[in-house]
């Protein structure tokens, strides 16, 4: 009788296993990848970063035109290859110039009537599923008094022989006008973020140079509030610069240069909280204040100072 009985409330239970409806839990909301990010602090020794062995230690010398004494930024472009865009510092006038890189010769100059030189420190191109464009920096603020600053956006230019040594007007340039979040800072360093078309600034004068995004838009329409995305163990960041391929980037001081490799898929920023490799630079410059990254290789270009002319040097991959 027992043995009937357990064997009727197996039976039970097996009917009931099989009847019971599969309860779905909710899933999860998607993170908003702007919202939800928790900025990092990285904690490296930045003065003992190990050396990357892609490039030569020595570099090539490539003469510069003498004209140009501020150089404070650098690009890449990607529309031009074998060029890249280069501009004066403050209290110059608002021209980008076009740079063949194999000679150091300024070949052409372009400017959009609504720009203004308040002290334009970087330029990057970025490429993006709606072109190239060239976003153009003026954010440097020494007093870090100003209360917005701005990037200046245009769809790249594109050169030919017949414009060598002219000086074209571009439509009006769009003007972003940006906010930090916290209070002014100092910028002098741009750069983007390939797979997603995102920009980024990098402060100078804290004790720990500050990481800022501006996520992508078709369009801007009114004042944007920069996001703060990260802190470096190093300082006096004057220049960055992504590659036009979107796998690495690089940010350099008056000291040194650092590189990081950025793998597709991975969150771009939790990749620039890992320690970079130090790319070789050796000090070769008085004031070196811009960098551009290609597929060959990595362009330096200095200030002149202390009556010595700036020069285009370039460490080959090798």
């Amino acid at each position: 009788m027992i043995l009937h009985q357990s064997l009727r409330l197996l039976a039970f239970m097996l009917l009931s296993i099989s009847c019971r409806k599969e309860v779905k839990l909710p899933e999860a909301a998607p993170l908003d990848y702007w919202k939800d990010y928790v900025p990092f602090e990285a904690e490296y020794n930045a003065g003992g970063l190990q050396f990357s062995v892609q490039y030569t230690i020595k570099p090539e010398a490539i003469d510069t035109v003498l004209w140009i004494k501020e150089f404070s930024g650098m690009s890449a472009s990607l529309k031009n290859p074998g060029y890249a865009w280069v501009h004066n510092d403050s209290g110059n006038d608002p021209f980008l110039y076009l740079m063949r890189l194999s000679d150091g010769a300024l070949v052409w100059s372009v400017y959009a009537g609504n720009w203004k030189n308040r002290d334009w420190e970087d330029v990057e191109v970025v490429k993006t599923a709606q072109g190239a464009y060239v976003y153009l920096g003026d954010f440097g603020d020494n007093q870090q008094s100003r209360t917005s600053i701005h990037l200046y956006r245009i769809d790249e230019p594109v050169y030919g022989d017949s414009l060598f040594q002219d000086t074209t007007k571009i439509a009006d340039a769009e003007d972003i006008e940006l906010v930090f979040p916290d209070k002014a800072h100092d910028v002098e360093a741009l750069f983007s973020d390939a797979q997603r078309g995102d920009v980024y600034l990098v402060t100078k004068r804290e004790s720990r140079s500050m990481l800022f995004g501006l996520p992508y838009k078709q369009s801007f329409s009114e004042t944007d509030t920069l996001v703060y995305c990260g802190s470096f163990p190093f300082n006096y960041t004057t220049a960055a610069s992504a590659s036009l391929d979107g796998k690495s980037i690089a940010m350099r001081n008056y000291q040194q240069i650092m590189e990081w490799t950025i793998v597709p898929g991975v969150d771009f920023r939790d990749q620039l909280s890992q320690e970079p490799k130090q790319l070789p630079y050796d000090n070769l410059e008085i004031q070196g204040e811009s960098i551009a990254l290609t597929d060959s290789g990595y362009y330096l270009l200095s200030e002149a100072a202390f009556g010595f002319k700036p020069v285009l040097y370039f460490f080959r991959k090798e």
